[in-house]
């Protein structure tokens, strides 16, 4: 699952959107014809299939503090933006990173990287 973002208009591309071959994004509704963006023209966010701590989806460019649940476990307290690299979800805040998912930890979204939030 994705979402994609404009960067011309800067907000969420709504609607039914497919993801073609080309690197394209196609886009239909009911009260708008279908059209084609360009690959520079917006931006494809993936899903982690990860749920932040009020059920939210969590996505590639959202910003998300992993803290520590489970007593006795290593304390963890992290917060950085979701990045996918190597084949595997990340937490990067720059100078280091930590894998997205942990079973001892809590994820809480703080914001996103494409509607102006700072960490």
């Amino acid at each position: 699952m994705f979402k994609v973002w404009s960067k011309e208009s800067k907000c969420y591309i709504g609607g039914m959107v497919m993801l073609l071959q080309d690197g394209s994004v196609g886009r239909w509704s009911s009260n708008a014809p279908f059209h084609f963006f360009k690959e520079e023209e917006m931006e494809v966010i993936y899903n982690t299939d990860q749920n932040d701590i009020d059920g939210n989806s969590i996505y590639s460019g959202d910003y998300v503090h992993q803290y520590s649940v489970l007593i006795g476990s290593p304390e963890i307290d992290f917060t950085g933006e979701v990045k996918f690299y190597d084949g595997s979800w990340y937490i990067d805040e720059g100078t280091d990173y930590l894998p997205l998912f942990n079973e001892t930890c809590e994820l809480e979204i703080l914001g996103n990287k494409y509607e102006g939030d700072k960490l």
